[in-house]
C-alpha cells in the first residue's frame, strides 16, 4: 500500500517563548497550542533557578510524549532535542505541549526558554 505523499509548506510560526516565575510559588509554563494541520518540534530548552531549588524539576507532557528531569542547582541547564531528525517532541491534533519548569520553593526565581518551530502539513 503506497503511503500518503505529504509536502511540507514553509515555516509559518517560530516560537521563542520565555517565562519566569519569580517568588511567587507557581511553575513557569509555556504551552504549545495543538494544531491539526502541522507539527510543533522543539529543538532546545534552556532553564535555570537564581538559587539552589528545594523542589525544582522540568517537565514536558502532550502529544503524545512525556519527560521528567530533576533540578537540584542553581544555575542554568540545557537540553537540545533531535527534533529535525525526527526524534523531537512532536504535537498531535489532540493535545498542547506543556513544558513546565516546576516551582523552585520559597524566595527562588525560575527561567524557562524553549525554541520550537511550528511546521504546517499539507496532504
Amino acid at each position: 500500500m503506497p503511503y500518503p505523499t505529504i509536502t511540507l509548506r514553509p515555516i509559518t510560526t517560530i516560537a521563542e517563548e520565555y517565562q519566569t516565575a519569580k517568588e511567587t510559588h507557581d511553575d513557569a509554563v509555556i504551552t504549545l497550542p495543538v494544531v491539526s494541520d502541522g507539527i510543533w518540534c522543539i529543538y532546545s530548552l534552556w532553564w535555570g533557578y537564581d538559587v539552589a531549588p528545594t523542589g525544582g524539576g522540568l517537565t514536558i507532557a502532550g502529544g503524545g510524549f512525556s519527560f521528567a528531569v530533576p533540578i537540584t542547582s542553581e544555575g542554568v541547564g540545557f537540553t537540545s532535542l533531535p527534533a529535525a531528525s525526527g526524534a523531537g517532541v512532536k504535537s498531535n491534533d489532540t493535545s498542547d505541549i506543556v513544558i513546565t519548569l516546576l516551582d523552585g520553593g520559597e524566595g527562588v526565581t525560575g527561567y524557562l526558554n524553549v525554541f520550537a518551530e511550528l511546521i504546517n502539513l499539507v496532504s
